[in-house]
């Protein structure tokens, strides 16, 4: 298994499909083991580059925090990629 959910909230510890539906994305927080770590979200389904919004690095003991000022509507779902040196992505949001 790779993610644990929670109301409004998922970790997501390996790359997954975090909604294959419409998805309210507030925002989310990149928890690297290690330096050199980052990880990429799509807004779809799988990992296509046109979709990227963007890839967020972060260092050990010091995660990367990003709470967006409006939530984003996300029409056909969200896929997160976890790269190396990530323990985990916190996902803050709701599918619709």
């Amino acid at each position: 298994m790779n993610a644990i959910e929670h109301t409004g909230a998922r970790l997501v510890k390996g790359s997954a499909v975090v909604s294959n539906r419409p998805y309210l994305l507030y925002g989310f927080v990149v928890i690297a083991s290690a330096d050199g770590g980052s990880a990429t979200l799509y807004a779809r389904q799988d990992a296509v580059s046109e979709a990227s919004l963007g890839t967020y690095p972060a260092l050990a003991n010091s995660p990367t925090v990003v709470m967006l000022p409006r939530p984003a509507l996300l029409d056909l779902g969200l896929y997160v990629s976890v790269g190396a040196n990530v323990a985990g992505v916190l996902i803050v949001g709701e599918p619709l």
